[in-house]
């Protein structure tokens, strides 16, 4: 396994409408950095109008995951305008 493979994943997520996205989780080496998304994270972001101060919550969709696959749901919670100060 390479250094680049140790601090990366590729890992799925299924959204609330059924949609599979593959997000790439890179921790830089050290371990002094926030892990960070890439790859589908930005499209998934733009098509679901995300903004500061919205809220996803990720859980091992345990399903997928006992069929030998791991694989995440995820669920978004919009904060109101009013909210967003």
């Amino acid at each position: 396994m390479s250094q680049k493979d140790e601090h990366e994943a590729y890992l799925k997520f299924k959204d609330e409408d059924g949609q599979v996205w593959t997000f790439r989780c890179r921790v830089p080496p050290g371990g002094r950095s926030k892990p960070a998304l890439s790859g589908d994270w930005f499209l998934f972001v733009r098509s679901k109008d995300l903004k500061v101060g919205d809220e996803i919550e990720i859980a091992l969709d345990r399903e997928k995951d006992q069929a030998g696959g791991s694989q995440y749901t995820i669920k978004i919670k919009k904060t109101t305008s009013t909210t967003r100060n």
